[in-house]
């Protein structure tokens, strides 16, 4: 599980979700390679119109005439989990967190 610490001199939050080291790198490249030509329309790419799975959680969609144009969805790979107790710990001027919490689309959803 992801946990967050506090940075002693900044007083800002870094999550270390090393879990999301597990993410494909697939779409990886070297600096400098040109990018590969994408095709149109990919089965089973989730960023394709006609691929929507209906179980999946939708948490916003904004559609025109020709359908949906942009659409969020959980990501496979998340640095927080939703689920879970949210533990301080404290030793000397260390401090750190469980990754328990939302991203920012999922606290819009939990709010409607």
């Amino acid at each position: 599980m992801s946990h967050l610490r506090q940075n002693v001199i900044t007083k800002d939050w870094v999550i270390f979700a090393t879990e999301r080291s597990k993410r494909p790198h697939e779409f990886a490249r070297s600096h400098g390679d040109t990018p590969p030509e994408l095709p149109r329309y990919k089965h089973g790419c989730p960023f394709c119109q006609g691929n929507e799975n209906p179980s999946e959680t939708e948490y916003l969609r904004i559609e025109d005439e020709r359908g949906w144009r942009v659409r969020i969805i959980p990501n496979k790979y998340p640095a927080l989990s939703p689920i879970g107790d949210r533990v301080r710990h404290s030793e000397g001027i260390h401090r750190s967190i469980t990754g328990v919490g939302l991203s920012g689309a999922e606290k819009s959803e939990k709010r409607c």
